[in-house]
């Protein structure tokens, strides 16, 4: 696993410790991660700050001068200054909003109400995010990917943040979810779950139910993409409008018919006045008090400075600390945590990833953390922080894109850790709860005892991977898992639509290791099963390289569990998706797992399956075979039984 950070304060754990405890909580126990604005920073969203400035550029392009000054004395601002205005978003807004009300003209100054979406940047609706993402923009990153992953597996089962992007529907959507307003539309591929839905309102949140299928996304401070289509409404009737200011140029148009009937719809908390008091209504704050109260809560870039969420979260931490402290029953049944040498135990119900512990961050997090007994929550409890790695040299000599990049890429790490944690503490506990049934399934020759062996083998490849080949649980498991189902699915299942139609529109399409165990463990096998010496790769595939009286210098084996034979003539999608995972010079094969050693389908021509591809099968016998310890023999036999029998030219590179 990689380690993040390199040195330590005394009182500071290493942060991979911290994410390992993240993980196994996300299988053991009820987990919620709170993002904030930090973490869409790294994908080009404003922070506070540069959002501010950003406006009042807009007064200054939108708006009359006399407006324009009006609007910078409000707020305290010299107009030879704007660069370096620091004060709260939430005043400036607070301004806007009394001049402008809810009509397009402040939609047009916040960058919501205009039509085009590179003026509008960096708002986006979800259509439009789909389309840059489809196009090859990196719309999202690794966090997102990992947080609608878990989502799949059900790790996890809502969300809450108070970013107004649309970055987590964006990544649920690529991930294989639909949004619950194309629910009827959406493919009846998986339940694991295949739907999500966006609540950013009372009357969205009244509304819902916490269906099973369904996952949950709080948008506490609004939704962007809701705001962007209530705008486009009114602009697309809108006329004239002597209580507005004559605008500059055609940026925005106002029409105030229905502003009143209908000021829910823009529905962003911005205002320092909504901010402070909830948006004037308490679903938000019920929400967030309820959440805490039962499960461990995972801060995403949050600061907790915001004096309204800190005092909120404390009073709540402080609330349970004196409920189980009155008791006095934490004992066993309470305790997550080891029983330490002053005979107390430490239940940690809080964790943060940041850059850096801030004393309200700190206080927060030393709430959270409930002891009884002598020993106590540190000071700075960094037992609960996972810290986002920065060039702390500083110094004008670092450029900033540089350092945005290495923040960049240590939040990624972070994240990929997580993942990694948490599927090898899931495939653990289905093994050990399922394992052995599954095993025996596969083979009816198979005693209980060998079924262990075998469980054994995959556990001790597992643990192994975990430390030595990270991409191997992150990339290639997730892949192969994803492609057998894929090209294993019946069309009836995806509701009239092929398995590669999905594939083709989802870029991070991906299916829970856990919804089929079958296929899960059959891979795990076959990996468990390759010689030393291979590289894994994404979506499936691995590498054999200089394998003994082979005629290619290297091999690509690309696993599949029972795949049906006419959908491997949709292969050349995938192959397409991974035409860059391999230098020149490697003969990829497709390696087929699980069909029966009779009367299959696989014992006529295979050349015609796949184009530039070898077909090789593996009989079920020979793949759980207890004596069976290396598959490349068998796969390397079978090469050479086809070159002799089929006449397969190895004397051309593939």
């Amino acid at each position: 696993m990689v380690q993040i950070g390199a040195t330590f304060h005394k009182d500071e754990v290493n942060s991979n410790l911290v994410i390992q405890e993240v993980g196994r909580k996300l299988v053991r126990e009820q987990v919620l991660f709170f993002i904030s604005a930090g973490l869409s920073s790294n994908w080009g969203y404003f922070t506070s700050r540069q959002w501010t400035r950003h406006i009042l550029k807009k007064c200054a392009n939108i708006l009359p001068e006399a407006m324009h000054r009006e609007i910078l004395n409000a707020v305290g601002v010299d107009i030879n200054k704007c660069d370096e205005y620091e004060a709260d978003l939430g005043l400036l807004t607070e301004v806007l909003e009394y001049e402008f009300e809810k009509c397009p003209t402040l939609g047009a100054i916040l960058g919501f109400g205009l039509a085009d979406p590179h003026e509008r940047e960096p708002w986006l609706t979800r259509d439009e995010a789909r389309e840059l993402l489809l196009r090859g923009v990196e719309v999202i990153g690794i966090p997102h990917i990992v947080l609608a992953r878990l989502a799949r597996e059900k790790l996890i089962t809502e969300v809450i943040t108070t970013n107004y992007d649309v970055l987590l529907e964006t990544a649920c959507w690529a991930t294989g979810m639909d949004d619950e307003e194309d629910s009827r539309e959406c493919c009846r591929y998986v339940g694991i779950p295949a739907v999500y839905r966006v609540i950013a309102g009372s009357l969205e949140y009244y509304a819902s139910r916490t269906q099973q299928n369904v996952f949950r996304i709080y948008k506490i401070h609004g939704c962007a993409h809701k705001t962007i289509t209530a705008f486009a409404a009114r602009r697309s009737g809108a006329a004239e409008c002597s209580a507005c200011p004559r605008l500059k140029g055609e940026k925005a148009k106002c029409c105030r018919k229905e502003i009143m009937e209908k000021r829910d719809d823009l529905n962003l908390v911005l205002t320092r006045r909504e901010l402070q008091h909830w948006r004037r209504d308490d679903w938000a704050k019920d929400l967030l008090c309820d959440r805490v109260r039962n499960h461990n809560m995972v801060f995403i870039s949050f600061s907790g400075a915001d004096q309204v969420l800190n005092v909120t979260l404390r009073n709540v931490f402080a609330e349970i600390r004196a409920k189980l402290k009155k008791r006095k029953l934490l004992g066993d049944r309470l305790s997550v945590g080891a029983k330490d040498s002053a005979g107390t135990f430490s239940i940690r119900r809080a964790y943060a990833i940041d850059i850096s512990l801030g004393p309200d961050l700190a206080a927060i997090l030393r709430d959270s953390n409930i002891s009884v007994g002598r020993s106590r929550a540190p000071v700075r409890p960094f037992g609960q922080f996972i810290k986002i790695e920065t060039n702390s040299d500083g110094g004008d000599c670092v450029d900033k894109g540089e350092k945005k990049m290495e923040t960049k890429a240590s939040v990624e790490s972070i994240f990929k850790n997580i993942y990694i944690t948490a599927i090898h503490e899931l495939l653990e506990t289905l093994i050990e709860d399922r394992g052995i049934g599954t095993v025996l399934l596969q083979d009816g020759t198979l005693t209980e005892r060998q079924a262990e062996e075998i469980l054994g083998t995959i556990k001790g490849f597992l643990q192994n991977a975990v430390k030595d080949y990270p991409q191997f649980i992150f990339d290639t498991l997730p892949g192969a898992v994803t492609a057998s189902w894929l090209y294993g699915a019946n069309v009836g299942e995806t509701y009239r639509r092929s398995a590669m139609f999905i594939l083709a529109g989802r870029p991070h399409f991906y299916i829970p290791l856990r919804h089929n165990l079958e296929i899960t463990l059959s891979l795990l096998r076959f990996y468990s099963l390759l010689p030393m010496g291979i590289s894994f790769h994404t979506y499936g595939w691995v590498e054999v390289l200089k394998p003994v009286d082979m005629p290619y210098p290297a091999y690509a084996l690309l696993p599949l569990y029972r795949p049906r034979p006419e959908n491997l003539l949709w292969l050349r999608y995938w192959l397409e998706r991974s035409k860059e995972t391999f230098a020149a010079g490697r003969q990829r094969v497709i390696v087929i797992l699980g069909y029966p050693p009779e009367g299959s389908q696989w014992s006529e021509d295979r050349r015609s399956v796949s184009a530039g591809c070898w077909v090789v099968p593996v009989p079920s016998d020979v793949f759980w075979r207890p004596s069976t310890k290396d598959i490349w023999e068998c796969i390397a036999s079978e090469l050479r039984r086809r070159r002799q029998e089929e006449g397969w030219p190895y004397g051309v590179c593939g």
